[in-house]
């Protein structure tokens, strides 16, 4: 079988085929439907979120993370700015550079996430300070 009959052909599998899927600027059915359900919740969120953040009763840190919770759907998530400057060294690699970088910032995202869901392992009382 030649290489252009194997392109072509439908028996070859992965990647995007073209014109195949939703269509750019197609909402996702299933999203959509979902944010309009959830959007019928957001002001009564919000509400127990200040509630939660002004119960002296509960825990400061579930109530520092309802503030944090506030903040960020009020102001946007904070950016996270790391500035590098990468120079030629000589007998050095720029490239190099270049991935050590790129794996730091792989990590860096990567805690930020699991910062997160600390958080929210808190927040829930399945995670104890410690």
């Amino acid at each position: 079988m030649s290489v252009e009959k194997t392109v072509n052909s439908t028996a070859v599998h992965g990647g995007r085929r073209a014109n195949s899927g939703r269509k750019k600027g197609t909402p996702n059915k299933a999203t959509v439907s979902l944010k309009g359900l959830a959007g019928e919740y957001t002001n009564e969120a919000i509400s127990i979120l200040v509630s939660v953040m002004r119960d002296t009763a509960i825990p400061a840190n579930v109530r520092v993370i309802a503030a944090d919770k506030l903040l960020d759907r009020g102001h946007g998530r904070p950016a996270i700015n790391i500035e590098a400057e990468v120079v030629a060294v000589a007998g050095v690699d720029v490239t190099v550079l270049n991935a050590i970088y790129t794996r730091n910032m792989a990590k860096t995202i990567a805690m930020s996430v699991a910062m997160e869901e600390r958080k929210r392992l808190i927040a829930e009382g399945a995670l104890a300070l410690g």
